[in-house]
């Protein structure tokens, strides 16, 4: 398909980079997920339900008076951040992370074929970097931002104008110049957390691996007991969007 006649991407909440047969379709969202994190009994913990499915935190006013008790449900979404060393840089909801990531397989993995862009779309996507990998993924971080911005924000992509309603749902702003001004906390933040993971190993001698992670508190401890080669033989979807 030539340039000048792709579709944009469309934003709906939810990207699927698995399939990469899939990268010649304009399509894969959804839903916006809203999945949780480890199953644990909503009769415990003070009424928090944590689902495969979603996280749903319920609310309990008894009026003992009117003899009833009223249940609220409030949806959490998850956020999503870059991690290494001692520093977490959030990004803003999982389906903007997403989104970046189907950005970089579709506009900079074909504009530049013939370069092995795989440290960004499969080991940072999916895994972590190794501490070799720093270097050669912050060069690909810089080249992926000179390409982003080349194409314009609003005709690259098919912003999904509820979702942008809400500073819950998203946090992109489709109102910049390129892509590579939508995108450039991302891009900032990926060279906060290389720095960070390069400086905590000259203060403590221990590699703490750059990856993408749940930000809040539960979902990151979750995953950071997981041993790096459950991340090593993952297929499909990341850890932060299980």
């Amino acid at each position: 398909m030539s340039r000048n006649t792709r579709k944009r991407l469309p934003f709906f909440g939810r990207v699927s980079l698995t399939n990469r047969q899939a990268r010649s379709k304009i399509g894969g969202y959804g839903t916006e997920r809203k999945s949780g994190r480890s199953a644990r009994s909503p009769r415990s913990n003070g009424g928090y339900q944590y689902g495969v499915h979603g996280m749903t935190q319920h609310l309990s006013n008894v009026s003992r008076a009117a003899g009833f008790q009223k249940t609220i449900l409030v949806k959490v979404i998850r956020k999503i951040g870059f991690h290494g060393g001692h520093t977490i840089f959030e990004l803003g909801p999982a389906s903007d992370v997403e989104l970046f990531f189907s950005c970089l397989e579709r506009y900079v993995e074909d504009s530049a074929p013939a370069q092995d862009w795989s440290l960004l779309t499969d080991r940072l996507y999916r895994r972590y970097l190794r501490q070799d990998e720093l270097s050669p993924a912050l060069a690909l971080m810089r080249k992926a931002r000179e390409i982003f911005s080349k194409f314009p924000a609003k005709t690259s992509i098919e912003w999904n104008v509820e979702m942008l309603k809400s500073q819950e749902r998203t946090w992109l702003n489709p109102d910049q110049a390129t892509l590579a001004d939508v995108f450039s906390r991302y891009f900032e933040g990926f060279v906060d957390v290389c720095e960070s993971a390069e400086s905590f190993f000259e203060a403590f001698k221990t590699y703490q691996p750059v990856r993408v992670v749940i930000s809040d508190l539960a979902g990151f401890a979750r995953d950071k007991k997981k041993p790096l080669e459950e991340y090593d033989a993952l297929e499909r979807k990341p850890m932060w969007l299980r």
